[in-house]
């Protein structure tokens, strides 16, 4: 057989690097179509990588079981089965991570957002703070993870990593959806701005946020996952909050009120000047929020009642702030009572109390919220109909409407 001389030896190298080139381009180009989340969601755009940010916590999880904290944390910071692509489909180097979707806070990508907002309120004390004093909380959710992989919590990392930086950051995309709708009816091109995140405007950004919520491949009415989508599961379960369908009925307001949103979307004159869609928008936003809340205060009283300080940190970390847009005393009272200090136990019916009261201002119910396994922790009980409001008595159910 006659060697090839060096000239041709050169040709097939560069044909054989070329063509692994090209194929290794094709194989990092963002997959097309749609994406079946689970549970009758399937939506228009592939969103199964911001989905597979689940897939990340779900590794922390097994990892901090058999006690390899620093691969956990490698996986926390660095991310490993979240792609990224750019605007024109290309895979980027960096892989998305759990760390980064708390800490663009830092850089001001969550300013202005309603959650964010009363989060950073609510962590600096609430009135008579100054604005660099809610500047230096913007790492709160970034910071409780790192210290408790750090501390070795056992698996206190990847719950908070789902609980603070998924939670946050899904809401994050929620409210771009209604933003990016504003600014479109106002007569902007989205592709000036350039997002990294939700780059088609609002319907895009719904089906982000719902990725994010859902995680991959998860089972709908299962616990059996690190989403907020499962996360609402377990809490259901303790709380006998789950409906007809095995579902826990948080989740599956939060997929109707999805549905509802793209609904609003999908007619001819949506986010067009003169036409009521920021505001539908709007309402569905704070709506979903409010829904989102439910399995966080469920996991909060649950800690609560076996003592688990660790969790009590947490949960009470993620509830507690919001409600600085309720009552200010409650407010206070919790703040002092669950983050300024450690919990004691002896003021559970106290604390109980207070939490209850906030229900109607963070926009659900105490049937929402459901009795702690039965009878351990029995369900509150809501405002009658006709309760002044303001020396004004109402003929309907007005009481539940979120403070935001």
């Amino acid at each position: 057989m006659q060697r090839p001389n060096s000239a041709s030896a050169s040709l097939l190298l560069a044909f054989a690097l070329s063509s692994c080139l090209f194929i290794l381009t094709l194989a990092q180009k963002q997959p097309t179509g749609g994406s079946d989340l689970g549970g009758g969601i399937v939506t228009k755009t592939n969103v199964e990588h911001f989905a597979k940010i689940s897939l990340d916590a779900e590794e922390m999880f097994t990892l901090t079981q058999s006690s390899s904290y620093n691969d956990a944390s490698n996986i926390y910071l660095a991310g490993k089965n979240s792609i990224q692509y750019d605007r024109s489909g290309n895979a980027l180097p960096n892989k998305r991570s759990l760390s980064s979707l708390s800490t663009g806070a830092a850089d001001g990508k969550f300013d202005g957002e309603v959650p964010f907002v009363f989060q950073m309120y609510g962590l600096a004390g609430g009135a008579g703070h100054t604005y660099e004093n809610y500047e230096s909380f913007a790492m709160y959710a970034d910071a409780f993870v790192n210290d408790a992989l750090k501390e070795q919590k056992d698996a206190l990392g990847p719950e908070a990593a789902v609980a603070l930086n998924v939670w946050m950051y899904a809401a994050h995309v929620l409210t771009i959806a209604v933003e990016d709708c504003a600014l479109e009816s106002s007569g902007v091109n989205l592709d000036i701005i350039g997002r990294d995140e939700a780059l088609g405007g609002s319907a895009d950004a719904l089906e982000i946020f719902i990725a994010f919520w859902i995680g991959y491949n998860q089972a709908p009415g299962s616990d059996d996952g690190s989403s907020p989508y499962a996360m609402a599961e377990r809490a259901a379960t303790l709380f006998g909050t789950s409906g007809p369908n095995g579902e826990a009925k948080a989740n599956t307001a939060i997929k109707s009120l999805f549905n509802e949103a793209q609904q609003v979307l999908s007619f001819p004159n949506a986010c067009r000047s003169g036409s009521d869609t920021v505001g539908q928008l709007w309402g569905i936003l704070h709506r979903t929020v409010s829904q989102m809340q439910v399995p966080l205060v469920q996991q909060l009283i649950d800690a609560l009642v076996r003592e688990d300080q660790d969790r009590i940190s947490l949960y009470a970390k993620a509830v507690v702030p919001q409600m600085s847009s309720c009552a200010a005393s409650t407010y206070r009272r919790l703040k002092e009572d669950l983050l300024d200090r450690t919990y004691d136990p002896t003021k559970f019916v106290d604390v109980l109390g207070d939490l209850q009261s906030s229900y109607d201002c963070l926009g659900f119910s105490c049937d929402d919220v459901g009795a702690y396994k039965t009878d351990r922790v029995a369900q509150c009980a809501e405002l009658p109909i006709n309760f002044p409001m303001a020396e004004y008595s109402p003929t309907s159910h007005v009481h539940l409407v979120s403070c935001y």
